[in-house]
């Protein structure tokens, strides 16, 4: 089941469409499966290094794109959400979006991540459904070049249409390296 799970993966990352410079290109940033989610997700750590601020905004979730998911009438967000998401401001959306980027990079830093050689080693999701509110977590591992495996957390909501990316931070170690033969 997991070899099953890693080869959807694989064949999502091989249906993305790339910019030369190898930026995720899309415009509907709703995904359907968690599989999807997580092909995205890699896709966005791929050379997050050499990002800029607004690239990983552009890539993740933008301020508009932020409300309109709150003001969506077919997100399943629940009142409690819902309430939340719309009484954000931008100032404090695009400062907490900062800086879970910029942990992002320094923690890479920390553990010596090699961001262009890094590859997809699996992914674990927990749905969560109450009420009016359909939440994806997710966490997606990826191996460094020296073997050691890392996961890096994020926050969907179901839109209507599939899952909506809304927080991407916290890289995690797991303390397990892949075995060499």
């Amino acid at each position: 089941m997991k070899i099953l799970k890693i080869l959807f993966v694989v064949t999502i990352f091989a249906s993305l469409s790339y910019k030369e410079d190898n930026t995720v290109l899309t415009n509907d940033k709703s995904f359907e499966t968690p599989e999807e989610v997580a092909a995205y997700t890699f896709e966005v750590l791929k050379n997050i290094d050499k990002k800029t601020n607004e690239e990983f905004l552009e890539q993740v979730i933008t301020y508009k794109e932020f409300k309109d998911l709150a003001h969506n009438p077919n997100a399943k967000l629940g009142d409690a959400v819902k309430s939340k998401l719309e009484s954000v401001s931008e100032g404090a959306f695009t400062d907490t979006s900062i800086r879970d980027f910029n942990d992002i990079k320094k923690t890479g830093k920390e553990y010596y991540i090699d961001w262009s050689s890094i590859t997809f080693s699996e992914f674990k999701h927990s749905v969560m459904e109450v009420g009016n509110m359909k939440g994806l977590k997710l966490q997606t591992h990826f191996k460094n070049k020296d073997g050691q495996i890392y996961f890096v957390n994020s926050l969907s909501f179901y839109d209507g249409k599939g899952y909506r990316i809304i927080k991407f931070a916290e890289i995690v170690p797991t303390f397990n390296k892949i075995k060499h033969d």
